[in-house]
């Protein structure tokens, strides 16, 4: 047990650093042009992904809990429109300074990339660096075969009228889920995927997405975080230059065997994010 809370201490010092000296953090994908700014607010880090590599760090939002598992997660946008990307990611980071990354379509779980390096300097990430002779990370993805999927789940929160249908992963996917969140209530299961790591992380990340076709994204980047009791909060962000903030905490839920039905969805309740 030592040994594993010290390894995990050492991965979130590497990765995050000391922010009494850097309020910014720049992390390099080794073999593709991407870069993503970092900060640190709380037991979070906050940022922006140039997903693009157009040296834009204020589009694609992203954020991950590092309390327990250094992780970053979000559904990345794309710089002009509001266009969302068709896969909510989740980065791993592991020891040695490589990262895996998986990715949902919601239906699905992949394995995008696996043991890739990565580093790290002090300050954000600044223009003119980006290596552009290398291919972006979302566009180099290599989807491993997914594995057959298990029974779903609905999870109900109790004081208000949105639901997540979720799939438990099997196999090397054992520890995620992945599904849809109806957070409009309007028994939407098809364009807002979701995806997290619920036995390490205890967590769900994604940008929602507006039907009817989920092309376009909501401002923020949302993640539930799942604690003892069957409680949740509820963290969002607008990225860098934006606002990151506690929306719900302490919020009860619940979860039923079966996909989500019309039946699940309370419109008499408020939805748990603004209009």
């Amino acid at each position: 047990m030592k040994k594993t809370i010290s390894l995990q201490l050492v991965l979130l010092v590497a990765l995050f650093g000391s922010y009494a000296q850097c309020k910014e953090r720049c992390l390099r994908l080794t073999n593709f042009c991407d870069s993503i700014t970092l900060e640190k607010i709380g037991n979070f880090a906050n940022g922006g992904w140039d997903y693009g590599c157009e040296e834009n760090w204020t589009a694609a939002s992203i954020m991950g809990n590092i309390k327990s598992l250094p992780e970053l997660g979000t559904r990345p946008e794309y710089p002009v429109g509001y266009y969302i990307s068709a896969y909510t990611v989740h980065f791993i980071f592991k020891s040695g300074q490589l990262f895996d990354l998986y990715g949902t379509d919601g239906r699905d779980i992949f394995s995008f990339q696996t043991d890739q390096p990565y580093t790290i300097s002090d300050g954000a990430c600044r223009s003119n660096n980006a290596d552009t002779s290398k291919p972006s990370l979302m566009s180099s993805l290599h989807k491993t075969a997914t594995p057959a999927p298990t029974q779903q789940v609905c999870m109900h929160f109790t004081n208000f009228c949105d639901t997540i249908v979720l799939s438990e992963g099997t196999g090397g996917f054992a520890d995620y889920a992945y599904g849809f969140w109806d957070w409009q209530c309007q028994a939407d299961w098809t364009n807002s995927n979701i995806l997290g790591n619920l036995k390490k992380g205890h967590e769900l990340t994604t940008r929602a997405a507006y039907p009817p076709h989920g092309n376009y994204a909501t401002p923020y980047t949302s993640q539930f975080s799942f604690r003892a009791g069957h409680l949740f909060d509820l963290y969002q962000t607008n990225g860098l230059m934006g606002k990151f903030f506690t929306a719900r905490t302490n919020e009860p839920f619940t979860i039923t065997n079966g996909a989500c039905s019309q039946s699940d969805v309370d419109i008499r309740k408020p939805r748990l994010t603004a209009p």
